[in-house]
C-alpha cells in the first residue's frame, strides 16, 4: 500500500510541475506500469556530467522517448533526438542530453508507450553552469554534417602536457554540448557502442564503462599483484563481445609500454598477453635524433623504453595485431605471437654492429637488455651542422654482422633449420608506380621521401601515433613526421599527415611489398605539424576523420624529454614559430578518392584557452543518444 500511494503522490507532483498526462493506467505499479522517481528533471544526476539531466524511472513497459533541445543560436537547427528505454524492473534513467553550458536551456520531452499512447510531455527550462575554464568552450567549423544529432567527441589533454584527459563533445556548429568532470583520471577514454569506455590513470588498473549521463555501469580490474599488469597507457582496442586489448606495463620488468594483453570485461579475465620485447626488433630508437629510450624513475632506477607502443588495431578475420611504435614505424604479429611485417627505413637491419658485439652469446631478445644502446655516442650523431645522414657512414654494406637476433614464433621455413637470420625479410620494400625493380637499398635505408615531378610517391612515417586496419584492407596511418627524413628534431619543413598504405604479402607470410596510395596534410605544413600526438579512423561512411592533435606544442614535448635542452641548437626561431598558431587542435573529415585527391568534408578545430594547454588524444564521430537508439 505504501508504495502505490507513493507512486500517487509522485505522479501528482509531475502533474504540477511537467504537465504531464497519464494513459493506460500509468499511475499503478504492475509489468505495465511506469513509476517516475522524481518530481523534476535532475541536474547533472551522476555528478560528473554537467551537460546533462535526467528522469528516473521505472518501467515496466519499452518506452519512446523524444528529446528536442531549443537551439540557443539563431540559424541553428534544435538538437532533435529519439530512442528507446527498454522495460526493466530496475530503475534506470531517461537521459536528456546535450544542454548549452552558462544557458537557459529549453527542453521538450515527450515518453510514450510502444503503440504511441501518450505517457507524458513537458517542456522546462534548464539552467547550466559555465564549463570549467581549462576547458575549450568553442570550435570553429567550416561546414555542417548530414545530420544534426552528430558529434565530435575529443578526449582532451588539460592543464600540461601528459596530464590526464576530460572528454567533451562539440556540435556540428561548434559549439560544446558535452563534457566529463571525473573525479579522478582517466585515459585513454574512447567511444565504444555509445559510452566512454575508459582507463584508470591512478594505478587502480580498472576499465570502466561509463554512460553519458556519466554513471559507471561497470568497473573491471585487469591488474593484479599476481599478474603484475598495470597501468593502460595509450591504447584500449574493443575486438568484439566483451573483450579488449589493452597496452599495459608490468611490474614484473624494468621496461615500460611494450606489454599487450587480452582482457575479459566481464569475467575480469586476462587472456592472453604479448610480451612485445620478446617479437619486436629491439630498435633502441630507430630514428637517432633523442635520447629517450631510458629513464629514470622516482625511485633512480633505469627503465627501458624501446618500443613505446601508442596505438593497436585488431583485424578480427585474420586475428592479427597492428602494433605502433613512436620508436620505429608499424609492425604486424600473429595472435599466436609471430612477427609478420615491420614497416620501416631498411637501416633497421644494421643495427647491433657495435665494436665487440657478439650475437653468439644472446639466443633471446630477453638475454640482450643490457646490449648497449644504438648508436654508441647518441649526442653527436644527429645534432644541427653535421651531415644529416652521417651515421650511415659509420657501416659497411659489407659488414657480416647485419643480421638480428630471432624473435619468437616458428622461424620461417625459407631459413634452414638451425641457422641464423636477419630482419630483412620481414621489412615491406616500397614499391612506386612505374618502378619494376625495387628501389636502391641506400635510398630505402636514408628514409628519404620519393619524389617525382613534386609528387611525392612515397614516404615512410617517422614516429607515427596510430595506424588502423581499413574495411577494404588497406592501412591508415597518423604520420607525426618527428625527425621525418632523419633530419634532426624539428624545422620549419616538418609536417604531420595521414597516409594510406597499401600491402602485398609475401607468398611466406612474412614480409611484402607497400605502396603508398593516399596522404592528407593541412594546407600551412609547420602549422599542422603535430609532434607528438594525433589519430586517423575510418568512419562508417568511409571517410576518414584525421585529428591533428598537438598542434603548437613542440617546445613542451622536448623540454619533457630533456628540461634542459638549448632551444637555440634546435632551431634559430624555436620555439615561438611553433606555439604562435592559430589552433591547437584541428580535426578533419575527408574523402580520399581513388586518384589520390582528397575532398574535404568537415573540419572542426580549437584552441587553448588562457588558463591552461590542451590537446586532443582521440577523435571519435558519434550521436549523444547512440547508448539508447540500438536495434
Amino acid at each position: 500500500m505504501k508504495s502505490y500511494l507513493s507512486t500517487i503522490i509522485v505522479c501528482f507532483l509531475l502533474l504540477s510541475t511537467f504537465s504531464c498526462s497519464g494513459r493506460k493506467d500509468f499511475s499503478k505499479n504492475d509489468t505495465d506500469s511506469v513509476t517516475f522517481h522524481s518530481a523534476d528533471l535532475v541536474m547533472n544526476p551522476s555528478g560528473y556530467a554537467p551537460l546533462t539531466a535526467g528522469i528516473p524511472v521505472t518501467a515496466g513497459q519499452l518506452l519512446i522517448v523524444t528529446v528536442r533541445i531549443e537551439s540557443a543560436y539563431e540559424g541553428q537547427e534544435d538538437l532533435v533526438s529519439e530512442f528507446q528505454v527498454e522495460p526493466s524492473p530496475e530503475r534506470q534513467w531517461i537521459p536528456v542530453i546535450g544542454l548549452y553550458p552558462d544557458y537557459k536551456n529549453i527542453v521538450h520531452l515527450s515518453i510514450k508507450s510502444s503503440d504511441g499512447t501518450e505517457i507524458l510531455e513537458a517542456r522546462r527550462t534548464l539552467t547550466t553552469r559555465p564549463s570549467f575554464e581549462e576547458l575549450p568552450s568553442k570550435a570553429e567549423t567550416d561546414g555542417l554534417y548530414p545530420e544534426s544529432g552528430e558529434m565530435i567527441f575529443v578526449s582532451c589533454s588539460l592543464r600540461g602536457l601528459f596530464n590526464l584527459q576530460q572528454a567533451v563533445a562539440f556540435d556540428r556548429y561548434g559549439n560544446l554540448r558535452w563534457y566529463s568532470q571525473f573525479p579522478h583520471g582517466y585515459h585513454p577514454i574512447e567511444i565504444i557502442d555509445g559510452n566512454v569506455v575508459a582507463g584508470d590513470h591512478t594505478y587502480k588498473n580498472m576499465v570502466h564503462r561509463i554512460n553519458m549521463l556519466g554513471f559507471t555501469e561497470r568497473s573491471s580490474k585487469f591488474g593484479t599483484e599476481e599478474n603484475g599488469y598495470i597501468y593502460i597507457h595509450h591504447d584500449l582496442v574493443h575486438i568484439g563481445g566483451q573483450h579488449y586489448l589493452l597496452t599495459v606495463n608490468n611490474t614484473k620488468q624494468n621496461s615500460r609500454e611494450n606489454m599487450i594483453i587480452e582482457f575479459d570485461f566481464n569475467e575480469e579475465r586476462v587472456v592472453k598477453s604479448w610480451d612485445l620485447e620478446e617479437i619486436l626488433p629491439n630498435v633502441d630508437d630507430l630514428y637517432a635524433d633523442l635520447p629517450n629510450t631510458y629513464y629514470m624513475d622516482k625511485a633512480g632506477k633505469t627503465i627501458k623504453d624501446t618500443l613505446h607502443i601508442n596505438a593497436l588495431d585488431f583485424n578480427p578475420e585474420t586475428r592479427e595485431i597492428l602494433v605502433t611504435s613512436q620508436r620505429f614505424g608499424a609492425a604486424l604479429i600473429s595472435y599466436d605471437g609471430e612477427l609478420l611485417w615491420i614497416m620501416a627505413p631498411h637501416n633497421l637491419r644494421r643495427r647491433n654492429t657495435e665494436p665487440g658485439y657478439d650475437p653468439q652469446q644472446f639466443s633471446s631478445r630477453k638475454e640482450n637488455i643490457n646490449m648497449p644502446s644504438w648508436p654508441p655516442v647518441h649526442d653527436g650523431t644527429m645534432l644541427p651542422g653535421l651531415p644529416a645522414y652521417s651515421f650511415l657512414a659509420e657501416f659497411s654494406s659489407e659488414d657480416p654482422k647485419t643480421w638480428r637476433q630471432p624473435v619468437s614464433g616458428r622461424i620461417p621455413a625459407f631459413v634452414p633449420e638451425g641457422e641464423d637470420w636477419n630482419y630483412d625479410e620481414f621489412l615491406l620494400d616500397p614499391v612506386i608506380p612505374g618502378a619494376e625493380k625495387l628501389l636502391p637499398e641506400r635510398l630505402l635505408e636514408s628514409g628519404q621521401d620519393i619524389i617525382v615531378g613534386g609528387q611525392t610517391l612515397f614516404a615512410w612515417p617517422f614516429r607515427p601515433h596510430t595506424a588502423r586496419f581499413l574495411s577494404n584492407g588497406d592501412i591508415v596511418i597518423f604520420d607525426n613526421g618527428f625527425s621525418r627524413n632523419f633530419i634532426p628534431f624539428v624545422t620549419k619543413k616538418s609536417f604531420s599527415r595521414a597516409v594510406i598504405y597499401r600491402l602485398e604479402r609475401s607468398l611466406d607470410g612474412y614480409g611484402g611489398r607497400v605502396r603508398q596510395i593516399w596522404e592528407y596534410k593541412l594546407e600551412d605544413n609547420w602549422k599542422g605539424f603535430s609532434l607528438f600526438l594525433g589519430e586517423t579512423e575510418e568512419l562508417e561512411n568511409g571517410n576518414i576523420l584525421i585529428d591533428f592533435g598537438g598542434l603548437g606544442k613542440a617546445d613542451n614535448v622536448l623540454k619533457y624529454f630533456n628540461p634542459d635542452i638549448d632551444p637555440s641548437i634546435l632551431i634559430n626561431d624555436f620555439p615561438s614559430y611553433l606555439t604562435d598558431v592559430e589552433e591547437n587542435v584541428v580535426i578533419v573529415e575527408v574523402e580520399p578518392r581513388p586518384d589520390g585527391s582528397t575532398k574535404e568534408i568537415f573540419r572542426l578545430s580549437f584552441k587553448a584557452s588562457e588558463k591552461g594547454t590542451v590537446g586532443s588524444y582521440r577523435a571519435s564521430k558519434f550521436n549523444l543518444y547512440d547508448a539508447w537508439m540500438k536495434d
